[in-house]
């Protein structure tokens, strides 16, 4: 009976060992999952924090490019400058990344472009868009100050073909919104470019002027926004751009004449939602080729002309609303944004970029130019720059009087950001009295004489290259044939020919023949037959 008990004990003592050792490893097994999964959790943790600060990373960079107030200009709206902090990869880039997927766009070739510039006069400003308002206020505080108002202006080939760009920069414009080219105002709507593009664009470029560019459209339906954008793209591959592609779409007139034309928008009915559709069209044809695009409109047709708070939700908007202080020019000589008072114009939706007059003056500007603020702008900022070069075949010309030459053949230039610059040479001929004959190229090959042809390119930064060439114009009736070959031919043939035949000839053949024949048959034939006749007859008898 003790033994049982005993036995019973220990083996209950052996079930309890092995109950223990159960819970022990099952307890082991949940420690380790718990393990495991807190492993795993704190992983998963530290990964999505990751991604958390590249996301807010990649939102702050995009937010960084955008205007520097997020709403409408308000009281608590900050006027500083806001400036997009890039790398050393992110410089060469020439624009923001799109943030609309690649448009097929129309290749310029298949594009109907007119080969003169169909710009029309300035138009008349509409009332409201100038204006004499109460203005809307910063409030005055440290963190409000303005550090660097953006300066820019925007150009056409109404400001001249002479604009001294070097001049602009020093005078503190730190852009340009250059007129690439627009459609006409006229029925037929044809495209063009504006004559001073490529000067404008190669010159604010040479001087360190960031640059954006504007067409000026006319568009009435999609088909024809697509044709604005295409060749807009198609014009402006080739350039450093890095401020926006602009959408400018004005209702206007002209004065003609006497008589006031209405542009071919008046009338032609384009609703809000129709044009809200062109200007996405272009836009997303601008965004989608890899340029930052802009709109730009009065606050007028902002308000009554299209979607407003679709378009400057989605698009860097461009507000034209003139002061008339600015005008009128009362608040300084050259109608300069005093941003030591911070008053913007009231716009109820937000925009990037303000005109705040078309009668700004800026130094190397003949007459008033359009004036802007813009409240972003691209820091490290750099165009390359090479070497000026004027390239001519050769310094010494000959040719015959009355040769046709072609003075520009072979001649070439480039400009010091690498751009072709022939159309920009100069040529003066100038003769041997030192009077200047340029005017009818073709006199100089018809008047024998030496010339010098003053080849001359004066770059945008300002820097000169100057090639003399020499022409020689020969007349060929008198100077060749006169010298070289009277000269030669006169001596030797006369004397030699006149000379040996004359006398040779005549003694030789009149001496010999005269003397032999005359004398000796003349002596044997009229002694010898007398003679022997005479004396025969004399013996016989």
């Amino acid at each position: 009976m003790k033994k049982k008990i005993v036995d019973k004990i220990i083996h209950i003592k052996n079930s309890n060992s092995r109950i223990k050792l159960g819970i022990i490893g099952i307890t082991s097994v949940i420690l380790c999952f718990v393990v495991v999964m807190f492993a795993f959790n704190t992983f998963a943790a530290q990964r999505n924090t990751a991604k958390e600060v590249t996301q807010e990373s990649t939102e702050q960079k995009k937010l960084s490019t955008e205007i520097a107030v997020a709403s409408s200009f308000t009281t608590d709206d900050p006027l500083l400058e806001e400036t997009v902090a890039e790398t050393e990869a992110e410089t060469e880039a020439e624009t923001e990344e799109p943030t609309t997927p690649p448009v097929e766009i129309i290749a310029v070739e298949n594009l109907k472009i007119s080969t003169t510039d169909l710009s029309v006069p300035e138009p008349v400003k509409p009332a409201a868009e100038i204006v004499n308002e109460a203005r809307v206020e910063a409030a005055p505080s440290v963190n409000n100050e303005i550090t660097k108002l953006v300066y820019g202006i925007d150009i056409s080939k109404w400001q001249g073909t002479n604009i001294d760009w070097a001049a602009v920069k020093a005078d503190g414009i730190d852009f340009a919104i250059i007129k690439m080219g627009g459609r006409s105002t006229g029925s037929t709507g044809e495209l063009y470019e504006d004559s001073c593009f490529q000067r404008n664009i190669e010159g604010a470029l040479a001087n360190g002027i960031q640059v954006g560019v504007y067409f000026f459209s006319q568009a009435i339906n999609e088909q024809e926004a697509l044709e604005e954008a295409s060749m807009v793209i198609g014009y402006i591959s080739k350039y450093k751009i890095t401020y926006p592609v602009v959408f400018d779409w004005e209702r206007g007139k002209y004065l003609e004449n006497g008589i006031w034309i209405p542009y071919r928008v008046n009338d032609a009915n384009v609703s809000n939602d129709e044009l809200t559709r062109i200007v996405k069209v272009f836009c997303d044809t601008i965004g989608g080729n890899g340029y930052t695009p802009m709109v730009y409109f009065n606050r007028s047709d902002w308000d009554n002309s299209v979607n407003g708070a679709e378009l400057t939700s989605k698009y860097k908007t461009w507000l034209a609303v003139y002061w008339s202080d600015y005008i009128n020019q009362v608040i300084n000589d050259k109608n300069r944004y005093d941003a030591s008072t911070q008053e913007l114009p009231s716009f109820k939706y937000s925009y990037q970029m303000w005109q705040y007059t078309s009668s700004g003056k800026v130094a190397g500007i003949s007459g008033r130019v359009d004036m802007d603020i813009a409240f972003f702008t691209y820091a490290n900022y750099k165009v390359d720059t090479s070497p000026v070069q004027l390239n001519v075949p050769s310094k010494e010309i000959t040719v015959d009087v009355g040769t046709a030459i072609d003075f520009m053949a072979g001649v070439s230039a480039k400009n010091s950001i690498g751009y072709d610059a022939t159309s920009a040479i100069t040529l003066s001929i100038i003769d041997s009295e030192n009077s200047d004959v340029s005017s009818d190229s073709s006199w100089s090959t018809n008047h024998p004489g030496v010339y010098k042809l003053y080849y001359r390119y004066t770059d945008p930064t300002g820097e000169k290259k100057e090639v003399v060439v020499t022409l020689t114009v020969r007349d060929k009736s008198i100077v060749a044939p006169t010298v070289a070959p009277t000269v030669a031919p006169t001596v030797a043939p006369t004397v030699a020919p006149t000379v040996a035949p004359t006398v040779a000839p005549t003694v030789a053949p009149t001496v010999a023949p005269t003397v032999a024949p005359t004398v000796a048959p003349t002596v044997a034939s009229t002694v010898a037959p007398i003679a022997a006749p005479t004396e025969s007859t004399m013996t016989t008898n």
